[in-house]
C-alpha cells in the first residue's frame, strides 16, 4: 500500500485531478446535496468519467457514486449503492482491509495516492485499480468523509504482465535475439546471443550488424535480405557470421520488420538458430561423399585399368604367338613362294602353245602367290613394329603425307576428304614412317567401306582425358596408359560406309579377322595398326556411329 504520493506506473497515475478540485475544497455537505440535485452541473460531468469516482461518509459508506463505480458493482444506477459499504459488494477480508485504511486516512488526514491493487469485480473477474483516497472536511474544518478516485488499469496490467513475459522468454530464450533500429543499428541482443557470439550488449549496442559479417555468405544474400525487410517483407534463411574472437558460426534466421502504428517500419527483429555444428556435420558428410565418390572413381578406374591389363596381356600373348608364327612362316614360306612365283611369270612370257584355260590358270597361281607374299608382308610387318626409330613429330605433317600417298587412290573411289585440324596441336615423340603406316591402313579401310564414293572426315583435337567418353558401339579398347585428366591428342576419321555389324565389331582387331570380301584383304591390318600404336603408348577405338558409318580414333598422351 502507498501512502501519500506514489510513484508512476503503467497507467499514468491520478495526481493531477484539478477538476475535482471543487469537490474537495467545498464543504461535504454542500457536495452531496449537489450531487443529489438534478440541477448540479457536476453530476453529469462525474458521470461522465469511466474512473470509479465515489464519496464516503466517517463510517465508510458510499454517499455519492458515479456511473462507473455503479457498474463496477453490478447496479444498474448509482442510487442502488448509496448506504452500503465494501462489505456488500467484497469478500469481509477485502472489506474489513478498505475499512481500516479509510479510518486511518480520516483520523490522519493524510491522502493515498497511486495505490495499485487487485479486487473482483461483480462478475467473478480480478481487476486491478489505481486508487486515490483524500480525506473531506466540512464546513467548520471537520473531517466528515473521504473522496475516492479508481481508474481500471487491467488492460495494462495485462500487457504490462505480456511484456515482462516477453522479456523473460527472449532472455531465456535458447535462439540468439537482435533487435535493431531501421538503419540496422543494434538496440538490443539477449543472453544466448552473448553467450555463442561473445559480444555483450554493451559492446555491439549502437553499432551496425554488419559487423558480424564473415566474408563467407555472399554479398547477393545480404542485398535479398535488405530488400525483403525494407519492403516489410520477412526473411527466412542460413548464413555465417563471424565471433567476437574471429571464429566462424552458422545461423538459421528469420528476420521481421517491426512496424509503428502509422505502418512505417521502425525496428528489425532477428531471431536466430545456432546451427554451427548441423553445418559441419553436412560439410563432413559432403567431404565424406566426395571422398567415397572418388575411391569408388578410382576403384571404378583400378578395376577397368586391370581389365585393360588382362586383355592387354592376352592380346601380347596371342601377339607373341603371331610373330613366332610370322618368323616361322618367312623362313619356310618365303623362299618357295618366291621360287613358285618366278617360274609362273616365267611360263606366263613363254610364247607356247598352251590354251586360254592354261593362261587362265596361271594367272590364278600368280593371284594366289601374291596374296600369300601379301600375308607374310603382313606378318613381317609384326615381327618389326617393336623396332622403333621416335622423332618429334607435327601430327598434322604425318597425316597431310599419308593423305598425299592416297591422293589418286582417294580420287578414283569418289571420296571426298574433310580436313577439321585444331590449331596449336603439341608436337610429338613417334615414329613417323610407322604412324603414317597407320593412317594409310585406316584411311585405305575408310575408303574399301564407301565402294561407291563418299566422304571421309579427318579431325584432329586436344582434350582432357574421360574414360566416360569411350561411350558404347565400340570395339575393343584399351586405356589403362592414360588417366583421368590427362592431356591427349586425338586424331579421328569417319567415314559415310554403312558400318561394322555389332556382332562383329568386338573382333575387328583379331588376326586373320576382316570383314572385307574373299581376296579383298589379309585381316591383319588393323592388328598391326593397333600394335604400333599400343608400343607409342596410345590407343585405338573403332566406334559406329550414331549417323552410319565408323569413326576411328586415335589417341596419344600430348
Amino acid at each position: 500500500m502507498n501512502e501519500d504520493v506514489g510513484g508512476g506506473s503503467v497507467a499514468g497515475n491520478l495526481g493531477d485531478i484539478s477538476v475535482l478540485r471543487p469537490l474537495m475544497d467545498g464543504s461535504s455537505d454542500l457536495f452531496h446535496d449537489c450531487m443529489k440535485s438534478g440541477q448540479c452541473l457536476l453530476r453529469p460531468l462525474v458521470d461522465s468519467f469511466p474512473d470509479h469516482i465515489y464519496v464516503k461518509d466517517t463510517a465508510s459508506r458510499f454517499l455519492v457514486v458515479n456511473l462507473a463505480t455503479a457498474r463496477l458493482f453490478g447496479a444498474a444506477a448509482p442510487g442502488e449503492i448509496i448506504g452500503k459499504t465494501d462489505f456488500d459488494f467484497f469478500p469481509r477480508e477485502a472489506a474489513e482491509q478498505f475499512r481500516a485504511e479509510e479510518q486511518a486516512l480520516m483520523e490522519s488526514a493524510r491522502a493515498l495516492v497511486n495505490r495499485e491493487s487487485s479486487i473482483t469485480d461483480s462478475s467473478g473477474n480480478t481487476r486491478w485499480l489505481l486508487t486515490i483516497k483524500m480525506p473531506l472536511r466540512d464546513d467548520h474544518g471537520r473531517i466528515a468523509g473521504l473522496l475516492g478516485v479508481n481508474r481500471d488499469i487491467t488492460d495494462y496490467k495485462r500487457a504490462e504482465e505480456q511484456l515482462l513475459l516477453m522479456g523473460r522468454a527472449v532472455e531465456q530464450s535458447a535462439t540468439l535475439v537482435v533487435i535493431s533500429n531501421s538503419r540496422g543499428d543494434i538496440e538490443y541482443v539477449n543472453p544466448k546471443f552473448t553467450q555463442v557470439t561473445g559480444y555483450t550488449l554493451e559492446e555491439v549496442k549502437g553499432r551496425n550488424v554488419r559487423i558480424f559479417k564473415s566474408g563467407r555468405t555472399p554479398q547477393e544474400e545480404y542485398a535479398r535480405l535488405w530488400e525483403s525487410v525494407s519492403a516489410g517483407r520477412e526473411w527466412r534463411g542460413d548464413f555465417c557470421n563471424r565471433k567476437k574472437n574471429g571464429d566462424f558460426y552458422w545461423a538459421s534466421a528469420t528476420i521481421s520488420p517491426i512496424k509503428n502504428t502509422e505502418g512505417v517500419i521502425t525496428h528489425h527483429v532477428s531471431v536466430q538458430e545456432d546451427i554451427t555444428e548441423r553445418k559441419q556435420a553436412e560439410q563432413q558428410l559432403q567431404r565424406l561423399n566426395e571422398d567415397l565418390i572418388r575411391k569408388q572413381q578410382e576403384l571404378l578406374t583400378a578395376m577397368g585399368q586391370l581389365k585393360a591389363a588382362q586383355m592387354q596381356v592376352v592380346e601380347s600373348a596371342k601377339l607373341e604367338t603371331i610373330g613366332r608364327l610370322a618368323a616361322g612362316v618367312v623362313h619356310e614360306v618365303k623362299n618357295p613362294l618366291s621360287v613358285l612365283k618366278l617360274g609362273i611369270d616365267y611360263l606366263l612370257r613363254q610364247p607356247s602353245g598352251e590354251t586360254a584355260d592354261t593362261a587362265q590358270m596361271l594367272r590364278d597361281m600368280q593371284h594366289a602367290v601374291q596374296q600369300a607374299s601379301n600375308v607374310v608382308g603382313e606378318l613381317l610387318s609384326l615381327g618389326r613394329t617393336q623396332e622403333l626409330t621416335m622423332e618429334t613429330v607435327n601430327m598434322h605433317d604425318v597425316l597431310e603425307s599419308a593423305l598425299t600417298l592416297l591422293r589418286v587412290s582417294l580420287a578414283e573411289g569418289h571420296i571426298k576428304v574433310i580436313r577439321e585440324l585444331a590449331p596449336g596441336l603439341p608436337a610429338l615423340r613417334l615414329d613417323r614412317r610407322k604412324i603414317e603406316q597407320v593412317f594409310i591402313n585406316l584411311a585405305m579401310n575408310a575408303a574399301h567401306a564407301m565402294a561407291g564414293g563418299g566422304t571421309l572426315t579427318v579431325r584432329t583435337r586436344v582434350k582432357q582425358f574421360d574414360p566416360a567418353e569411350a561411350g558404347a558401339n565400340c570395339g575393343p579398347q584399351s586405356d589403362s596408359q592414360f588417366r583421368p585428366g590427362d592431356t591427349v591428342v586425338v586424331v579421328e576419321m569417319d567415314d559415310t560406309g554403312g558400318g561394322i555389324p555389332e556382332d562383329k565389331l568386338s573382333k575387328v582387331f583379331d588376326p586373320f579377322f576382316t570383314t572385307k570380301p574373299e581376296g579383298k584383304g589379309t585381316g591383319l591390318g588393323l592388328t598391326v595398326c593397333r600394335t604400333i600404336i599400343g608400343v607409342h603408348g596410345g590407343s585405338l577405338h573403332i566406334c559406329n556411329r550414331p549417323e552410319g558409318g565408323v569413326r576411328v580414333s586415335v589417341m596419344f598422351k600430348a
